[in-house]
């Protein structure tokens, strides 16, 4: 593993490790001493991700959408799946995002057990045949919510 310095997400971070290089990383958030994970683009499964005329992988430092983004007038869906087979959905317009700026999307929240299981979360969104696109995709980051005793 491979050892870094503090990231960019406000200085926040401590105890760096890249878990796969350009895939995984996790880091201690200073100011709670909770770990955090944050997964690349590259680590995520996207649906027809290694079909070029649907999917392409460029270089880019966040998520945002472009200024030509299209297809973004209905709202989609993000979807949380938990071990125990919960899901949980919510709908979010994306229309109204800013352009050229950081978007951060909340899919949900959960407790973590000390049974092992798998998290996994989806963006859909598919109305009438109408394709999306201008959507850039950097991250996912799992993170723990302030907790008040």
């Amino acid at each position: 593993m491979e050892k870094k310095g503090a990231t960019d997400l406000g200085n926040n971070a401590m105890s760096e490790e890249f878990l796969e290089p350009n895939k995984k990383k996790k880091w201690i958030d200073k100011k709670n001493g909770y770990t955090c994970f944050e997964l690349y683009a590259r680590s995520l499964y996207i649906c027809w991700g290694e079909t070029p005329n649907y999917w392409t992988w460029d270089w880019f430092k966040e998520t945002r959408l472009t200024d030509n983004a299209s297809g973004w007038k209905y709202p989609i869906t993000l979807q949380l799946s938990l071990p125990d087979r919960t899901v949980q959905q919510r709908q979010v317009s994306l229309s109204e995002k800013p352009r050229k700026q950081w978007i951060e999307l909340n899919v949900g929240s959960f407790k973590s057990t000390k049974e092992s299981g798998e998290v996994g979360f989806d963006i859909q969104g598919w109305h009438g045949g109408l394709w999306k696109n201008g959507l850039i995709r950097s991250r996912a980051i799992l993170r723990p919510k302030q907790m008040t005793l």
